[in-house]
């Protein structure tokens, strides 16, 4: 079955397993809940923020689209504790 992109939701892998899944959760909605927009004023609002047991994973979902647009489509390199993350739209199987 085909995959749908998921808009409003962020993929991100890469993550560093040596912390617990709080101190991920934080450093995650830190990097990703504030945009790193030109006037690096703008916040994106996270609705949901789903970390995977096995630490491989996360989901973040925006409460608009062009939040998660926006973070997947800048140019700069994400980073929690130094540690270099891998972003991209989230895909979700249709029901």
């Amino acid at each position: 079955m085909a995959t749908i992109t998921e808009r409003h939701t962020i993929k991100v892998t890469n993550l560093p397993r040596k912390y617990d899944l709080l101190e991920l959760r934080q450093a995650l909605d830190q990097e990703f809940g504030n945009s790193k927009s030109i006037d690096k004023t703008a916040t994106c609002p996270i609705k949901k923020l789903y970390v995977s047991k096995s630490k491989t994973e996360a989901f973040i979902k925006y409460f608009n689209s062009e939040d998660a647009e926006n973070i997947v489509n800048m140019d700069g390199h994400y980073q929690i504790y130094g540690h270099e993350l891998n972003v991209k739209f989230a895909r979700s199987k249709p029901k």
